[in-house]
């Protein structure tokens, strides 16, 4: 009698400590309910000892809390005490210690310690399948939790496979607009969006965002969680005005309701960023360089807090760490910081083929990123060792029809060009073109990218005609999707320029060029690289034009910028160098 009622108060104190933990998470004071169960651990184990149940069920959500909290190590810490002494006391079949066991193996999952994470879950699985039967919520939650392993890990299709199991599962009980359901359906599409399906990731999470609106609230942790995942989806597809105002909606209301310092709030921090620098540097109808700086100091100053508060709480190979690392890399190759960019780059790419591996999804990004900084920098074999692995990646993991995969070859083939390796750079790029327009129709973003590719590597290669053709949809593309003073569309104006120049048009080169340079002063700055090469370009149509003395006092203006920015062995500073001593030696000429 007197054990039954010592149990009773044990497990209306656990109920009571828990209430206020509930109530403190609720109003997103994490702090507060980790103070709550810390002094409830401490009192649960002076009155009842450590090995009541309730004491080890009050450890157990005290690590879930820090969990939720992003204090993941620490929740590591007291969950592994709390799962080796419910096997102790409770048995490895009981449900708690199977709850605690799968909970343990999520945390696994944020520290970046997978193996350990699958270990955990596979064993889990294996009791809850013979104790629970396939279809249990129990056995179904434990699979969806293996299935983010094994994407963590790189293995989609496995990853895919089970989540499909635990959608038709779950839709055979559960209604349409069930938590529970909207749950799995977004856990595919994160599965998806890992092997950049993005179109279908976003239709996945367009509809599970709005269901769980409806169901939860637009504060509720799970639609945050969607809303963020959605931000990412459109800059992924180059939709940077709609990603930044969903990225900034959720950043404020993730910072309200989780704080600043929590790992969502983080990583939608990180998208907010990435749409600074990708479509707020380029804002139509700004004319100030100031904005354009402002813009970037911001997407800077987020990233480099992002960066430190991820180092203090996750450690500095931390997946998260590492990606956002990888972030500020590709900022600083947007400033033309390049010699910067890839120093950072290479740190990262070391850190993520030791925690990663060399196929992984994050990994291969960052090995792009760095290709075209060293590409910036004039180190195009290096640039191609880069490439070549990311192709090889993608396909292995992909197959060779995957979108990253042709956007891989894509890539290799514009490299294999500026490597002087012209024809197998031909061969690749009309290859990519034949598979792209066999898999997606001609306004995808991707095969906007690939034409541009191609047409680069046609036109250095004097197949002029066929350069202009497709030079002239991607303009026409760019100028419909991006306007007339993003990045990418004067890229595509130099680039149409350039082919005209090519086949003698040079009244029309010279005018289209002009607008790239205008444009890219306006948004970039008079010193950024790409401005700099523009105006290199529309110097030498001058020069090639008669108008010598013109062209001369272009190069000599910029020489010294362009030495400084790209440095003093790269082409194109060697190039204005060359033709600056032939300006010197006709002046010379006509002295004599």
């Amino acid at each position: 009698m007197e054990q039954t009622t010592s149990h009773a108060k044990a497990a209306a104190a656990v109920k009571t400590i828990s209430a206020l933990a509930r109530y403190h998470t609720l109003r997103g004071e994490w702090d507060e309910a980790i103070s709550a169960l810390e002094d409830g651990v401490e009192a649960m184990t002076n009155v009842f000892g450590k090995r009541d149940p309730s004491t080890l069920t009050c450890m157990a959500n005290l690590s879930a809390t820090l969990a939720n909290a992003g204090a993941f190590q620490r929740a590591k810490d007291i969950g592994t005490k709390a799962l080796d002494m419910r096997r102790e006391v409770l048995g490895d079949d009981h449900p708690h210690t199977l709850i605690c066991s799968m909970n343990l193996a999520t945390i696994c999952q944020k520290l970046a310690q997978y193996d350990t994470a699958e270990a955990l879950q596979l064993g889990t699985l294996g009791i809850m399948r013979t104790s629970f039967g396939g279809d249990d919520a129990r056995t179904l939650s434990c699979k969806s939790n293996l299935a983010v392993t094994y994407s963590c890990q790189g293995r989609y299709t496995a990853a895919e496979a089970l989540i499909r199991e635990v959608w038709e599962a779950k839709s055979r009980v559960l209604g349409d607009d069930d938590p529970e359901l909207l749950t799995t359906i977004f856990d595919m599409s994160l599965v998806l969006a890992e092997q950049h399906r993005w179109p279908e990731a976003r239709a996945l999470t367009v509809s599970t965002r709005k269901k769980q609106r409806t169901a939860l609230g637009p504060r509720h942790r799970d639609t945050l969680r969607s809303t963020a995942h959605l931000a990412a989806i459109y800059l992924n597809l180059g939709y940077w005005k709609q990603g930044e105002q969903v990225a900034a909606a959720v950043v404020y209301l993730m910072t309200a309701e989780l704080g600043t310092d929590h790992s969502d709030t983080q990583s939608a921090m990180g998208h907010l960023a990435e749409a600074y620098c990708e479509q707020g540097l380029y804002k139509k109808q700004r004319r100030s360089n100031v904005v354009y700086q402002g813009r970037l100091r911001e997407a800077k100053e987020l990233q480099a807090y992002v960066v430190e508060t991820r180092q203090n709480v996750l450690g500095d190979e931390h997946p998260a760490t590492l990606a956002s690392m990888g972030d500020m890399a590709h900022t600083l190759d947007l400033d033309g910081k390049y010699a910067k960019a890839a120093e950072l780059g290479e740190d990262v790419v070391l850190r993520m083929r030791r925690v990663l591996g060399e196929h992984h999804s994050d990994t291969l990004a960052t090995f792009a990123n760095l290709a075209l900084t060293y590409h910036s920098l004039d180190k195009h074999e290096k640039a191609v060792e880069y490439e070549e692995q990311v192709r090889k990646g993608c396909v292995a993991q992909l197959g060779a029809d995957h979108l990253r995969s042709i956007t891989a070859a894509a890539n290799l083939a514009c490299g294999y060009q500026e490597s002087g390796h012209s024809a197998q750079a031909q061969a690749i790029a009309r290859e990519v073109l034949d598979q792209g327009r066999q898999l997606f129709d001609n306004e995808h973003p991707a095969t906007i990218t690939w034409m541009a590719n191609a047409a680069e590597v046609l036109a250095d290669t004097n197949c002029f005609h066929e350069a202009e053709v497709l030079s002239k949809r991607v303009l026409a593309a760019r100028l419909d999707t991006l306007g007339g003073d993003h990045r990418d569309t004067l890229v595509a104006k130099a680039q149409l320029a350039l082919v005209y120049r090519g086949q003698g048009r040079m009244e029309e080169a010279a005018d289209l060029l002009a607008e790239a340079v205008q444009g890219s002063r306006q948004q970039l700055g008079e010193r950024h690289p790409s401005t700099l090469i523009h105006i290199f370009n529309l110097a030498l149509i001058r020069f090639e034009q008669g108008q010598l003395q013109t062209a001369c006092d272009v190069w000599a203006s910029i020489s010294e910028h362009m030495e400084k920015a790209l440095g003093k062995s790269h082409k194109y500073t060697v190039r204005c160098r060359t033709y600056l001593d032939r300006c010197k030696e006709a002046d010379a000429s006509s002295s004599a």
